[in-house]
Parts: C-alpha cells; structure tokens; sequence
C-alpha cells in the first residue's frame, strides 16, 4: 500500500508517537512505500528515516533520532532487506547505511538479519545499471569534507572502520562488485584520499583501516575452506599458531619455562584434549 503523506512527515521529523499510533492501529502497512510523485518515491518508513541523515539535524533527523526509529520499525517487523519495489529498485537500507558510514545504524541492521551481500540496483554515483556492493558505497571520500552530523573527517574514518570490521564479520568478501566491475577492499581504501585539514590524521586513519584488510587478506591462505568467510579464516589464525606451538610442548620440542603462567601451562598439558584447548583458545580469541 501507498505510505500516507503525513507519515513521511512524521518520518523526516523523528516524531515516533505519530509512527506508533499509524503501526498500532495498522500493523501491516510497516513497509509501505511513498507514492511515485513523492520525492521520497518507493521508499519505507526505513529508508526515509536513514536517508533523513544526509540533510543533517537541521532539516532531518540526527543519528539517535533515525536508530530510535529504526529500532522500532525493525521491532514492528520491518524488512531488513527491503530495496524497494521490483519495477523500482532503491538502495537498500544497509547501502543507504553505509553511504551514510554510520556504524550504529550497520550494526542494528546486522543484528536484524541484514544481508550484508545484498547488491545495490543502481549506484548512486554513476549512471551504469551495474550492481554495487554495500562496502563500495561505503568506501567513499564524498563524507570526509562536509559530514551532516559534525564528525570530524578522522571520527567518520574511525567509523567507517567500524563499519568495514561489522560488514567482514557478517560476511562480506573482501573482493565485490562496484557498478559491474570486481574491485578488492584494499583497491577500494587505497583509491581514496584526503588533502583537507589534519589530513596527516586522516590519512593515518585510513591507513588502519587498509591494514585491518590486509590482515584479513593475508589470513586467507591459511585455509582453502570454501564454507568459511573471510573473517572466519582471519579469526582461525591466533589458535592456529598456538595449537602448533602446544603441539611442539607435547613432542618436546619446545620446553616450558619457570616463567611459563601456571593456567598456560595447563592449556599446553598433554592431559588436555585438543578439542578443549581448541574451545578456549577461540573464546579468548580477541578476533571473534
């Protein structure tokens, strides 16, 4: 069904009584989608809230302002997914997100059964029909300049940060599809830059993001498992190493010393299964 006027209003406003009222008594219509001569054409209540973010507080609704709306559509149902209707494609939410580079909003999507491979139908910054990955949206120098909320260009870095180590950990690939064309999340880091104010912090920032994908790049070899992501194949490589070095304790190979911690030595004892010492090497592992 078409989503009423005043709900977009209330949408671009932040007014989450008005939202709960239409929901309580029209719990069904959580995604409807704004008429074809809305400027909000084909979008949910969702997307309106997230897209409210690129005007800034001043015109539309803060960050806090858009995760207290969207935690309540998710919670009234909402899709996740939703990338507008088959004969209108929009971005979907997550994209929308990630161009966005707020981290909050990625994880509360995430956490809602967001797909974090769901291809964007058109890219906003080109005129090609190809798909687009969400991290490719997310990757971009447009936010460093001029960020609604007030961040400083290395706070929006540290975000998108936090938003690249969310995307891997829920399944991204570390190659995707930008306007048709296959492009590497390290590629992606390095084709951008910054030459604005305190751009030595900028930069550095940037480069911790580009280490954070080499790291997870560099871990790939040590599994040729096509079941695991990624990211699983980098949380694999701390207990890997110290299963090899419990390994050679138990050969004898390497000895333990006085200095050992009593409760490592007991992780490296021959009494422990391998199993065990799996189990907690991965609960302690700082990756997961």
């Amino acid at each position: 069904m078409v989503l009423p006027p005043e709900m977009i209003m209330a949408t671009i406003r932040g007014d989450l009584g008005a939202l709960q009222t239409f929901l309580d008594q029209h719990p069904e219509r959580v995604d409807d989608v704004a008429d074809e001569a809305d400027p909000m054409a084909h979008r949910t209540m969702s997307q309106i809230a997230i897209m409210c973010l690129a005007a800034g507080p001043s015109r539309g609704v803060s960050a806090p302002q858009a995760l207290q709306i969207m935690r309540f559509l998710l919670s009234r149902g909402a899709n996740p997914n939703h990338g507008g209707e088959p004969h209108a494609p929009t971005l979907s939410l997550l994209a929308e997100t990630c161009i966005n580079v707020w981290s909050e909003g990625v994880e509360l999507l995430l956490q809602a059964g967001a797909d974090p491979n769901l291809m964007c139908g058109q890219d906003p910054a080109s005129s090609s029909n190809g798909q687009t990955h969400a991290l490719a949206l997310l990757l971009s120098t447009s936010w460093l300049s001029n960020d609604p909320e007030g961040r400083t260009p290395v706070e929006v870095v540290r975000d998108m940060r936090k938003c690249v180590e969310l995307l891997l950990r829920n399944g991204a690939p570390l190659d995707f599809s930008f306007s048709g064309e296959i492009r590497s999340l390290e590629s992606q880091i390095l084709a951008m830059s910054y030459n604005g104010d305190d751009a030595a912090s900028v930069n550095a920032a940037l480069g911790g993001v580009l280490d954070l994908a080499k790291a997870v790049r560099a871990a790939q070899s040590t599994s040729t498992s096509t079941r695991l992501t990624p990211w699983q194949k980098y949380c694999l490589v701390p207990p890997k190493e110290l299963l090899r070095l419990r390994s050679q304790i138990v050969r004898g190979k390497v000895v333990a010393t006085r200095s050992t911690p009593p409760h490592l030595a007991r992780l490296f004892s021959r009494s422990l299964p391998n199993e065990i010492a799996w189990r907690v090497l991965a609960f302690w592992n700082p990756r997961y």
